[in-house]
Parts: structure tokens; C-alpha cells; sequence
């Protein structure tokens, strides 16, 4: 037994495909002023963006330490029987 779904858009869906076909896509430089992006291009490069930088004495892990009590589920309605 085969089951059919028919599936279709809704309108703000449809209205959102059609903005979204229209929008043209912009490039760094299109919103970065020229002054800046000449001095700090480098910082938006693909080549440094997938590297660490290294290790310096500063540098420190952080702990997470659970904290007891803090594993409730917290709710919004106010407590009953005040």
C-alpha cells in the first residue's frame, strides 16, 4: 500500500522563496569600506580562518565543575500553595 503526501508551499513560504530568489549575493568588500578592507583583508582570508594560532603561557583550560542542585527543570509558572 503506497501513501501519498501532498505537500505544497503556504503563502509567506512561497513569498519567502520569491525574496529569497531575487536577493543577489554580496561579497565582503561589498560592506566593508574600502580603508578598512585594504588594511584587514587578511583577517577575513579562507587560508587563516582554518588554522589555530599557537600556544602561548596565557593560555588555560577551564573546568567545568557540576554544581549540585542545578539539575532541575526550571519553569515559569510560580510554585502552589503559598
Amino acid at each position: 500500500m503506497a501513501l501519498q503526501i501532498n505537500a505544497t508551499l503556504n503563502i509567506s513560504q512561497r513569498i519567502a522563496k520569491k525574496a529569497n530568489e531575487r536577493k543577489t549575493r554580496m561579497l565582503l568588500q561589498d560592506f566593508i569600506p574600502p580603508c578598512y578592507y585594504e588594511r584587514f583583508s587578511s583577517v577575513f582570508d579562507k587560508e587563516g580562518f582554518d588554522e589555530l594560532l599557537s600556544k602561548c603561557p596565557w593560555d588555560h583550560a577551564i573546568d567545568i565543575v557540576p554544581v549540585s542542585g542545578m539539575n532541575e527543570v526550571m519553569t515559569m509558572e510560580p510554585k502552589r500553595g503559598f
